[in-house]
């Protein structure tokens, strides 16, 4: 898959330019996660975006989860989501609600704190929006996640095991699900910070 995966960005003539300048910054947001809830499809493979099935415009965000949004269903009901009948997975909801709270004028970190709020279950969450697209927002609740920052010294890579990380950067450090309100880094259901380059 791996193999299959680092071909398919490499044939890319879209990416390929898209990335061609040497003043390009990006932010890239890949999962290898099939779908705990759901069925293992194309449609249910992260990242998911915003996207709804009636609704036109709003924030274009982008998400990866690790672990069960165990309220999805709730949400999805509770918010009128509009989801694509194919995706049948929890991670949906995390894209389509941080968008949705940007359509109302709140700023993208206030929008994705909200949207963690909302969601019961062990998570780990990665996600990036068009209109902060330098940015890259991570969540992590739970004593079942984790979340591994590796620091390079022009970039940053995020990893849920620290194998993920140290083949790219020297130093690293591991974030903490199960933090307290104290911490600078903390929410009241833990962790969310916002990354930027």
């Amino acid at each position: 898959n791996t193999r299959a995966l680092r071909a398919a960005i490499v044939s890319d003539p879209l990416l390929r330019h898209a990335l061609g300048s040497p003043d390009v910054d990006a932010v890239v947001l890949g999962h290898t996660r099939w779908a705990s809830v759901g069925i293992i499809s194309q449609p249910n493979a992260h990242p998911l975006n915003s996207e709804e099935t009636d609704e036109v415009g709003g924030a274009y965000v982008t998400a990866v989860l690790n672990g069960d949004v165990d309220n999805f269903a709730d949400l999805k009901a509770a918010q009128s989501l509009h989801i694509a009948d194919e995706i049948t997975t929890d991670a949906k909801v995390i894209p389509t609600l941080t968008s949705r709270a940007m359509a109302d004028g709140t700023g993208v970190l206030d929008a994705f704190r909200s949207t963690v709020n909302e969601l019961e279950g062990s998570v780990a969450i990665a996600a990036s929006a068009a209109d902060a697209a330098d940015s890259l927002l991570l969540a992590l609740r739970g004593s079942g996640q984790a979340l591994y920052i590796g620091l390079a010294e022009d970039s940053f890579i995020v990893a849920s095991e620290p194998y993920g990380v140290v083949e790219e950067t020297s130093t690293y450090f591991r974030l903490d699900g199960e933090g307290t309100s104290t911490s600078s880094l903390t929410d009241s259901k833990g962790q969310i910070i916002i990354l930027e380059g």
